[in-house]
């Protein structure tokens, strides 16, 4: 447990001991982390209905498609290398 406190570049307080090496992100987390923005996701959307391609060979589907088979459900993963 901590002792003291710190202020972050911020000015939020951060305990003394905290690595942020030690932190695990879940992976609704990681994904949102890597998701496309959402302005892009509507531009992927638009242009498959475009297309005729709401189905799952349109570009939107693929690109969440990518992501959450990058960070199945359930899975956690450290957000920083180790050095």
């Amino acid at each position: 447990m901590s002792k003291g406190f710190h202020l972050d570049e911020n000015g939020l307080p951060i305990p003394d001991d905290f690595d942020p090496r030690e932190i695990e992100w879940t992976y609704d987390i990681s994904r949102l982390k890597e998701y496309p923005h959402f302005a892009e996701q509507l531009d992927m959307l638009w242009h498959d209905i475009n297309e005729g391609k709401l189905d799952k060979t349109g570009k939107f589907y693929l690109a969440i498609k990518e992501i959450k088979e990058k960070y199945k459900k359930g899975t956690t993963r450290k957000p920083y290398k180790e050095e």
